[in-house]
Protein backbone atom coordinates (compact mmCIF):
# COMPACT_ATOMS: atom_id res chain seq x y z
CA UNK A 1 0.00 0.00 0.00
CA UNK A 2 2.97 2.40 0.50
CA UNK A 3 4.50 1.93 -2.58
CA UNK A 4 1.35 2.13 -4.59
CA UNK A 5 0.44 5.72 -2.41
CA UNK A 6 4.20 6.63 -3.41
CA UNK A 7 2.93 5.77 -7.18
CA UNK A 8 0.17 7.77 -7.53
CA UNK A 9 1.98 10.69 -6.00
CA UNK A 10 4.46 9.81 -8.09
CA UNK A 11 2.45 10.03 -11.39
CA UNK A 12 0.18 12.86 -10.69
CA UNK A 13 -2.28 12.71 -13.22
CA UNK A 14 -0.74 11.27 -15.87
CA UNK A 15 -2.08 7.37 -15.39
CA UNK A 16 -4.64 6.40 -12.92
CA UNK A 17 -3.51 3.81 -10.30
CA UNK A 18 -6.25 2.05 -8.84
CA UNK A 19 -6.47 -0.19 -5.55
CA UNK A 20 -7.93 -3.61 -5.18
CA UNK A 21 -8.32 -6.46 -3.01
CA UNK A 22 -10.23 -9.78 -3.03
CA UNK A 23 -11.73 -10.89 0.56
CA UNK A 24 -12.67 -14.56 1.09
CA UNK A 25 -15.33 -13.10 3.75
CA UNK A 26 -17.38 -15.96 6.27
CA UNK A 27 -20.18 -14.27 8.62
CA UNK A 28 -18.33 -14.46 11.71
CA UNK A 29 -15.05 -12.22 10.51
CA UNK A 30 -17.21 -9.29 9.18
CA UNK A 31 -16.04 -7.35 12.15
CA UNK A 32 -12.96 -8.03 12.01
CA UNK A 33 -11.97 -7.26 8.33
CA UNK A 34 -14.40 -4.26 8.22
CA UNK A 35 -12.08 -2.92 11.08
CA UNK A 36 -8.57 -4.04 8.46
CA UNK A 37 -10.60 -2.63 5.13
CA UNK A 38 -11.26 1.06 7.30
CA UNK A 39 -7.34 1.45 7.22
CA UNK A 40 -6.84 1.32 3.05
CA UNK A 41 -8.64 3.68 0.67
CA UNK A 42 -9.81 0.96 -1.45
CA UNK A 43 -10.94 1.72 -4.96
CA UNK A 44 -12.64 -2.06 -5.98
CA UNK A 45 -13.25 -5.19 -3.58
CA UNK A 46 -13.86 -8.23 -4.60
CA UNK A 47 -16.13 -10.19 -2.44
CA UNK A 48 -15.43 -14.35 -1.96
CA UNK A 49 -16.39 -17.28 -0.40
CA UNK A 50 -13.61 -19.66 -0.10
CA UNK A 51 -14.58 -21.68 3.07
CA UNK A 52 -17.94 -21.69 5.49
CA UNK A 53 -17.32 -21.83 9.07
CA UNK A 54 -13.55 -21.94 8.67
CA UNK A 55 -13.67 -25.31 6.67
CA UNK A 56 -12.28 -25.05 3.39
CA UNK A 57 -13.64 -26.33 -0.15
CA UNK A 58 -10.70 -27.06 -2.10
CA UNK A 59 -9.24 -30.19 0.59
CA UNK A 60 -12.74 -31.05 1.16
CA UNK A 61 -13.06 -30.25 4.81
CA UNK A 62 -16.11 -28.29 4.54
CA UNK A 63 -18.29 -31.13 1.96
CA UNK A 64 -16.91 -34.32 4.14
CA UNK A 65 -19.70 -35.46 6.49
CA UNK A 66 -22.29 -33.61 4.18
CA UNK A 67 -25.00 -34.73 0.88
CA UNK A 68 -24.13 -33.03 -1.89
CA UNK A 69 -27.37 -30.46 -1.17
CA UNK A 70 -25.94 -29.84 2.14
CA UNK A 71 -22.73 -28.52 1.43
CA UNK A 72 -24.64 -26.94 -2.29
CA UNK A 73 -27.50 -24.94 -0.01
CA UNK A 74 -24.79 -24.49 2.97
CA UNK A 75 -22.41 -22.10 0.47
CA UNK A 76 -25.03 -20.46 -1.09
CA UNK A 77 -27.07 -19.92 2.57
CA UNK A 78 -23.78 -18.21 3.24
CA UNK A 79 -23.66 -16.31 0.53
CA UNK A 80 -26.60 -15.07 1.20
CA UNK A 81 -26.34 -14.02 4.50
CA UNK A 82 -23.15 -12.49 3.89
CA UNK A 83 -24.45 -10.18 0.93
CA UNK A 84 -27.81 -9.45 3.20
CA UNK A 85 -24.69 -8.10 5.90
CA UNK A 86 -21.87 -6.89 4.32
CA UNK A 87 -21.95 -3.78 1.80
CA UNK A 88 -18.48 -2.72 1.19
CA UNK A 89 -17.57 -4.28 -1.72
CA UNK A 90 -17.99 -3.66 -5.72
CA UNK A 91 -18.32 -7.20 -6.96
CA UNK A 92 -19.48 -10.29 -5.89
CA UNK A 93 -16.84 -12.98 -7.01
CA UNK A 94 -16.65 -16.67 -8.54
CA UNK A 95 -20.72 -17.09 -7.70
CA UNK A 96 -20.08 -20.64 -7.90
CA UNK A 97 -16.57 -21.81 -6.33
CA UNK A 98 -18.15 -24.59 -4.72
CA UNK A 99 -18.86 -26.43 -8.38
CA UNK A 100 -14.89 -26.38 -8.81
CA UNK A 101 -14.22 -28.93 -5.89
CA UNK A 102 -18.06 -30.59 -5.62
CA UNK A 103 -16.39 -34.65 -6.29
CA UNK A 104 -20.22 -35.83 -6.48
CA UNK A 105 -20.54 -33.75 -10.35
CA UNK A 106 -22.46 -30.41 -10.89
CA UNK A 107 -25.34 -30.17 -8.68
CA UNK A 108 -28.23 -28.73 -10.82
CA UNK A 109 -28.86 -24.95 -10.91
CA UNK A 110 -32.48 -25.66 -10.63
CA UNK A 111 -32.14 -26.96 -7.25
CA UNK A 112 -30.82 -23.72 -6.34
CA UNK A 113 -32.11 -21.18 -8.61
CA UNK A 114 -34.40 -19.78 -5.46
CA UNK A 115 -31.39 -19.22 -3.58
CA UNK A 116 -29.32 -17.72 -6.32
CA UNK A 117 -32.67 -15.44 -7.57
CA UNK A 118 -32.79 -14.20 -4.19
CA UNK A 119 -28.78 -13.19 -3.55
CA UNK A 120 -28.90 -11.82 -7.22
CA UNK A 121 -31.47 -9.37 -6.16
CA UNK A 122 -29.69 -8.27 -3.29
CA UNK A 123 -26.54 -7.78 -4.94
CA UNK A 124 -28.50 -6.49 -7.99
CA UNK A 125 -30.59 -3.88 -5.72
CA UNK A 126 -27.25 -2.81 -3.97
CA UNK A 127 -25.51 -1.88 -6.98
CA UNK A 128 -22.85 -4.39 -6.84
CA UNK A 129 -21.59 -6.93 -9.71
CA UNK A 130 -20.90 -10.14 -10.45
CA UNK A 131 -17.41 -11.58 -11.54
CA UNK A 132 -16.97 -13.89 -14.71
CA UNK A 133 -13.46 -15.87 -13.29
CA UNK A 134 -11.62 -17.37 -16.16
CA UNK A 135 -10.58 -19.82 -14.11
CA UNK A 136 -12.89 -23.01 -14.95
CA UNK A 137 -11.05 -23.18 -17.71
CA UNK A 138 -8.11 -24.12 -16.19
CA UNK A 139 -9.48 -26.38 -14.01
CA UNK A 140 -11.44 -28.36 -16.57
CA UNK A 141 -15.00 -27.33 -15.90
CA UNK A 142 -17.75 -27.66 -18.32
CA UNK A 143 -19.03 -24.42 -17.65
CA UNK A 144 -18.10 -20.76 -17.18
CA UNK A 145 -17.90 -19.61 -12.95
CA UNK A 146 -20.14 -18.93 -12.29
CA UNK A 147 -22.10 -20.69 -14.87
CA UNK A 148 -24.15 -19.31 -18.03
CA UNK A 149 -27.24 -20.28 -15.84
CA UNK A 150 -26.20 -17.51 -13.02
CA UNK A 151 -25.26 -15.34 -15.81
CA UNK A 152 -28.34 -15.29 -17.72
CA UNK A 153 -29.91 -14.79 -14.36
CA UNK A 154 -27.67 -11.50 -13.10
CA UNK A 155 -28.43 -9.77 -16.74
CA UNK A 156 -32.18 -10.41 -17.41
CA UNK A 157 -33.22 -9.02 -13.86
CA UNK A 158 -29.95 -6.50 -13.40
CA UNK A 159 -32.67 -3.58 -14.20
Amino acid sequence: MKTIKQMKKGYGNKITIKTGLEFGMQMHIIKLYEKLFSQYDLDFVLLSIHQVNDLEFWNQDYQRGKTQKEYNEGYYDEMLQLVKSYKNYSVLAHMDLITRYDNDGVYSFEKIKNKITEILKIVISDGKGIELNTSSKRYGLSDSTPCCDILTLYYNNRF
